[in-house]
């Protein structure tokens, strides 16, 4: 097997090894969304596995799924990399520039999902979109003040509302 070669392997999840490397984290919120997504479809994105270091290359919170869940074992796309080819690998899978965007007919498609199903994606991506922006505000160095207790932030599409806190905004100012 070369790095462009890869097979479908059914591997003990103890033989996973998680990589050091891996530059993606997720929030407690979030990673609920993706333990559900997956008892509800099944592992339907498999992690994908270096054999020849036993490292994970894509897939690290859907591992921790599956330990949470009590799975033993799960398919894998086994690959036979080396270590700059897995870091690099790694790095690309986790991208999410090279992921895409919704773009505004997804919320017609919304429309079409149960109450529950709706209300769980949209709160996800609010998550998502109010961690972008918190990250944002702490590039930007602050020299106007927040109004004490933060500011409260309304979604113009969905009216979703949550705050973000006085303390975790800068405001850049030129």
């Amino acid at each position: 097997m070369t790095a462009n070669k890869w097979e479908i392997k059914k591997v003990s999840l103890d033989e996973l090894k998680t990589s050091e490397n891996n530059p993606r984290e997720i929030s407690n919120h979030n990673f609920q969304g993706l333990l559900n997504s997956i008892k509800r479809f099944g592992l339907v994105e498999p992690i994908v596995w270096n054999s020849r270091t036993g490292r994970i290359v894509g897939g690290h919170q859907r591992l921790r799924a599956l330990v949470e869940m009590g799975v033993k074992e799960a398919l894998v796309v086994a690959v036979d990399m080396t270590s700059e080819e897995e870091l690099s690998a790694n790095l690309t899978l986790n991208n999410p520039a090279i992921e895409g965007e919704f773009e505004e007919p997804v919320n017609d498609l919304l429309a079409k999902l149960k109450s529950e199903e709706t209300t769980m994606f949209k709160q996800l991506n609010l998550d998502s979109l109010q961690k972008a922006l918190e990250k944002e505000l702490e590039k930007a160095p602050g020299s106007i003040q927040p109004p004490e207790g933060g500011y409260k932030t309304k979604c113009p599409c969905c009216g979703n509302e949550w705050e973000v806190a006085a303390a975790d905004v800068s405001v850049e100012v030129g």
